[in-house]
């Protein structure tokens, strides 16, 4: 919440995409000052959903030793995930080196760690549990968040 506070935004506010890969960003930054573990840890965010093979080329060339977290900041509908999408985010989840994805809609975030079938795993910033949601309904439309 410092990162936030410290650009204007208090408790409840709501970020985009954009925002909450530049605050994370800055959070490992400021981590890596107090915690040594975090030392070799990268976080590239991805600017207008591009990521530019120079850029993470050149991090690695400083940096050969360091772990690098990609985080490409995207808006998958604007109410709701379009269902268009959900072919996408299930292949995506399916990578090794995916760590999950991060969306809602105001006031309900939710970290996706996994899928199976048309359930999505997710876990909520606002309480420490683990869910189950389901990307489709029976009638294969978009469910409503829980």
């Amino acid at each position: 919440m410092e990162q936030a506070q410290a650009q204007g935004h208090h408790p409840g506010d709501w970020f985009g995409p954009s925002q909450v890969a530049t605050l994370v960003r800055g959070c490992v930054e400021q981590a890596k000052r107090e915690y040594e573990a975090l030392q070799s840890l990268l976080v590239y965010v991805a600017h207008d959903c591009t990521v530019y093979a120079g850029d993470v080329e050149q991090l690695y060339r400083d940096n050969p030793e360091q772990a690098l977290v990609v985080l490409v900041p995207v808006r998958l509908g604007s109410e709701s995930l379009n269902p268009i999408y959900i072919p996408c985010v299930k292949s995506l989840m399916t990578l090794d080196y995916c760590v999950g994805i991060i969306g809602g809609k105001p006031k309900h975030s939710v970290y996706f760690v996994g899928f199976q079938g048309l359930c999505c795993y997710t876990y909520t910033a606002h309480s420490c549990y683990f869910s189950l949601t389901a990307f489709l309904s029976p009638d294969r439309q978009p469910a409503s968040p829980p």
